[in-house]
């Protein structure tokens, strides 16, 4: 395929932090870099293998405002791409651990309702417990 034919089908988006910076200070920017492809589409017309996929998420007091509001909007679109046989899970932590659900949940109708909807009440706590969230991840 051409370079100028993967520059069309390529959608990129940018989200900051904040809505406006000031241009003559420093300071620290967070960003939401998204880069969607087109469906893939294989030529055997074979299905991908199902997917896997447990998010570890750092729910601390440190992810307060934009930060906090990137991890639900980055979750949100996760789930919506995935397909009826991939399965998710959730583990939020800060100073404790949290599994949402038993384990993995099938990613049909009902599933994906059922995780945007514990998407949308992620709200920050307190400490970082890091190493009890990734263990639980795995």
């Amino acid at each position: 395929m051409a370079s100028s034919d993967v520059s069309q089908q390529l959608a990129f988006t940018c989200k900051s932090e904040f809505p406006e910076y000031v241009c003559s200070e420093t300071s620290e920017c967070w960003a939401l870099l998204s880069t969607q492809a087109p469906p893939y589409v294989d030529d055997d017309s074979k299905e991908r293998a199902p997917l896997d996929l447990v998010a570890v998420v750092d729910k601390s007091g440190s992810m307060e405002g934009g930060k906090i509001k990137m991890v639900r909007e980055t979750l949100k679109f996760v789930v919506e791409q995935m397909s009826p046989a991939d399965r998710f899970g959730l583990v939020l932590y800060d100073s404790n651990v949290y599994k949402i659900g038993d384990g993995l949940v099938r990613m049909d109708a009902a599933g994906k309702a059922r995780m945007l909807d514990e998407v949308k009440r992620i709200r920050t706590g307190s400490c970082t417990n890091l190493s009890g969230g990734l263990v639980s991840g795995m």
